[in-house]
């Protein structure tokens, strides 16, 4: 399967979306695809004045090549024992300088509750409130939007985030909460701060396997 946890695209008035819905072609003609929407891909449905029908044009490209959407909503899989969610949480929780106070229940709103008797995988474009998505109920979370820090410090972490924080906590790789894990990719762009410096690009790999009567 591939996951998308957001801003495969950069929302920019007039900006192309065609290479992103030409690979979404080839990797659903061989895989099914589930994606969440990050900060820019709802920027376009916020902002129509000023990205006129750039979102909408999208939107109708990805049901075409049957691309799983999940906005605030989910899929279960139950042959696999498995339940994906995809959260969009609001413009708010992704002002710059700060980390802004998550709502106990907030995410109940959005999403529901997961199943018990399904492994919850969960999209969520921003890390930072990972402790908010393990709370939640998500067993795996797989995040972006922090681009590995932009500048990363060899052997040591990343330099800033989007929201122009230095030294974010989470900025790349494999954090836990308690029995929930988060891998958080760096990557494969950039956009606003156009440089990656010891911080090359990644895709990742994750591979499920079920617990045995052990629950090992």
């Amino acid at each position: 399967m591939v996951f998308i946890a957001g801003d495969l695209i950069t929302a920019s008035p007039g900006r192309k979306t065609k290479a992103a819905e030409d690979l979404l072609r080839r990797l659903a003609a061989s895989y099914p695809v589930y994606y969440a929407n990050g900060n820019h891909e709802h920027r376009l449905e916020l902002y129509p004045q000023e990205y006129g029908d750039m979102g909408g044009r999208y939107e109708e490209a990805l049901k075409e090549i049957g691309v799983e959407r999940l906005v605030n909503s989910h899929v279960d899989l139950e042959e696999w024992g498995i339940t994906v969610y995809g959260s969009q949480i609001d413009r708010e929780y992704y002002k710059r300088f700060t980390i802004r106070d998550m709502a106990y229940d907030y995410l109940d709103g959005l999403l529901g509750r997961p199943r018990q008797d399904l492994y919850c995988i969960l999209l969520a474009h921003n890390p930072d409130y990972f402790p908010q998505y393990a709370s939640w109920g998500a067993d795996l979370v797989l995040s972006g939007h922090v681009h590995g820090g932009v500048v990363r410090i060899p052997g040591w972490r990343g330099v800033v985030s989007p929201a122009l924080r230095l030294f974010p906590r989470y900025d790349g790789g494999l954090f836990w909460e308690g029995r929930s894990a988060m891998f958080l990719s760096r990557g494969l762009g950039m956009h606003t701060i156009p440089i990656r410096l010891f911080n090359p690009g990644e895709l990742l790999v994750v591979e499920l396997s079920a617990e045995d009567e052990k629950g090992q």
